[in-house]
Formats: structure tokens, C-alpha cells, sequence
């Protein structure tokens, strides 16, 4: 996935890396500073991703493990990471506001978020 700033890859073994621009705490790594090779993004280490999508401008990152939860991490403004307010996270958090629905598909915007889930519903935040 590239966004404006930043890229991320998932492994075959479901292991997700990123690098680019630090700012926000976009990448996932607990701080801000930049990236110039793929780093494997710690706070994800044990779970199996299987979709990552990167924003652009103050920009957030999404991911999605293979059992439906989203995780995400960077620029919070407009609550776009999902879990109320508008605090940067420079470290991957699950979202939980789905409860049981499966999501099997996220992406990123400039300052908004979306899921897709298996029924077909589309969520927005």
C-alpha cells in the first residue's frame, strides 16, 4: 500500500512492515522519526494481517488481521482512527466498535476511514 508519505507491505507469513515518512506516528513504530527501509511493525508482531491501506496528507494507516479486527495507527484529526476523538497513535490499536460484524476490506482517505464488511455493508468514520 503507498499513501502520500509512507508505504506498508504484509508478508506472506502475515507480518506487516512499513517506511516513509515518521510524522503523526504513521508507521506504526512508537515514535515519529522516518524510515528508509521496510521496518516490521512491532505492535502487530503474532498476528496475521491480510490487508494494509495508507492515507495521505496528516495521514493514518489502516490494517486488517485475518480474523476481522481493524487496527489503526497515525494521525488522528477528525476521528478518522476510529476510536472517538482525534489523538495521534503511534503505535497500532484494534478498533472495536464492530463487535461481530467481519470486516474483509479497509481503506484509507485524506481524512476519513472505510471497511467493507462480508455482508456488504460499508462503513464510514
Amino acid at each position: 500500500a503507498a499513501g502520500c508519505g509512507h508505504s506498508a507491505a504484509i508478508l506472506e507469513d502475515g507480518s506487516l512492515y512499513s517506511w516513509g515518512k515518521g510524522g503523526y506516528g504513521r508507521l506504526g513504530h512508537g515514535n515519529i522519526e522516518d524510515k528508509d527501509v521496510p521496518t516490521l511493525v512491532q505492535g502487530l508482531a503474532g498476528h496475521c494481517m491480510v490487508d494494509v491501506s495508507c492515507g495521505s496528507e496528516d495521514a493514518h494507516t489502516l490494517a486488517l488481521e485475518d480474523n476481522g479486527h481493524v487496527w489503526s495507527w497515525g494521525d488522528g484529526d477528525f476521528g478518522k482512527l476510529g476510536r472517538g476523538g482525534s489523538d495521534c497513535c503511534k503505535v497500532p490499536k484494534v478498533i472495536g466498535h464492530f463487535g461481530n460484524t467481519k470486516i474483509v476490506k479497509v481503506k484509507c482517505g485524506t481524512q476519513f476511514s472505510v471497511a467493507l464488511s462480508k455482508d456488504g455493508k460499508v462503513y464510514t468514520w
